[in-house]
C-alpha cells in the first residue's frame, strides 16, 4: 500500500530536521558542507540516521580527516575541545610570526606535547630571537657538540623544529646548556669548557634563581628607600609651612602663632 500524502510530508519534514541537525554539527566543527559532506548529510537523512549514527559516518570521510588532524577523540577529547587548542596553539604560533597548519598541529599533539610545553618552546626562540648573545651562546655550544656544521648558524627549520618538538631530542639537552651557561655568566659567574664543576642541572638553576631574589630583594630595598626620602621631604615641607604662618597678619582669625622652636612628635597632626 502506497503511503498517503500525510505520510510523505511527515517524512519530508522528519529528513529536513535532521538536515538541518547534521548542518549544525558541521557549523559547530567548523566543517564547510563540500559536495562529499553533502551526499553524506543527504544519504543520512534518507536513511534516518540519529545524530549519533551521522557522527559516525562523519568522522570516517577525508575532509573529517583533514580538519581533524591526530585528534584523540577516542579518549575522550571533542572537536569543540579540539578546535579551541588548536586556536591557543596557533596564537602562541603567530605571536612569533609562525603559521601553524592543521598538519603541524596533528604531529604535535601525536608526539604528546601539550600547551604548557609549547609554550615554553615559544618562549625559547623569543629569547634566541630577541637576545642575540644568548643566540650566540647556543650556536657555541651545538658547535662544540658536532650538531651544527662549522660556521652555519641557526636556520629557520631549525627554530621550527624547536618550536614543534620535531627535531633533534639532543637539541633539548644543548638548549639547557646555553640557557644555563649564559644565565650563570649574566649574574657574574665565569664557566669553562675545560673543567666540569661538581653542580647538577638542578643545583645551578637553585643558584641563579638565588641570585635573582637578592637582586629583587635589593631592588625593593630601594625602592622602599626612595620612598621614605620622599615622605620625609613631604613632611618638611608642610612643618615649614606651619612655621611660616607665624608672620600672618595679627588681625586675621586664622593666624596661628607657633614658635620656631616648636617640634612636632611622629603622627602628631595639626588642624589650621
Amino acid at each position: 500500500m502506497p503511503p498517503t500524502n500525510e505520510e510523505r510530508r511527515d517524512k519530508r519534514k522528519r529528513r529536513l530536521a535532521l538536515l538541518a541537525e547534521y548542518a549544525e554539527i558541521l557549523r559547530a566543527w567548523g566543517l564547510n558542507v563540500s559536495q562529499n559532506l553533502n551526499k553524506l548529510m543527504h544519504h543520512g537523512a534518507k536513511k534516518e540516521w540519529t545524530t549519533t549514527q551521522f557522527v559516525q559516518q562523519l568522522r570516517r570521510t577525508r575532509d573529517y580527516k583533514q580538519q581533524f588532524v591526530g585528534i584523540k577523540w577516542q579518549e575522550g577529547m571533542t572537536e569543540s575541545q579540539y578546535n579551541a587548542e588548536y586556536m591557543a596553539f596557533l596564537r602562541e604560533a603567530d605571536d612569533l610570526g609562525k603559521k601553524l597548519s592543521r598538519q603541524d598541529y596533528g604531529s604535535i599533539l601525536r608526539s604528546g606535547m601539550d600547551f604548557e610545553e609549547f609554550q615554553a618552546r615559544t618562549t625559547v626562540l623569543r629569547d634566541l630571537r630577541d637576545n642575540p648573545e644568548l643566540k650566540r651562546m647556543f650556536e657555541k655550544v651545538l658547535h662544540a657538540r658536532g650538531m651544527l656544521g662549522p660556521q652555519k648558524n641557526l636556520s629557520k627549520k631549525n627554530m621550527w623544529d624547536i618550536m614543534t618538538g620535531t627535531g633533534d631530542p639532543r637539541w633539548e639537552a644543548a638548549w639547557q646548556e646555553a640557557a644555563i651557561t649564559f644565565q650563570l655568566q649574566r649574574i657574574g659567574l665565569k664557566t669553562s669548557q675545560k673543567k666540569k664543576l661538581g653542580f647538577t642541572r638542578k643545583d645551578l638553576l637553585e643558584l641563579i634563581e638565588s641570585a635573582l631574589r637578592r637582586r629583587r630583594l635589593a631592588e625593593a630595598v630601594c625602592e622602599r628607600s626612595q620612598v621614605s626620602q620622599r615622605l620625609t621631604t613631604d613632611v618638611r615641607r608642610k612643618t615649614s609651612s606651619l612655621v611660616r604662618s607665624e608672620t600672618a597678619p595679627c588681625g586675621s582669625q586664622n593666624a596661628v602663632r607657633i614658635p620656631a622652636t616648636t617640634s612636632f612628635a611622629p603622627g602628631t597632626s595639626v588642624t589650621v
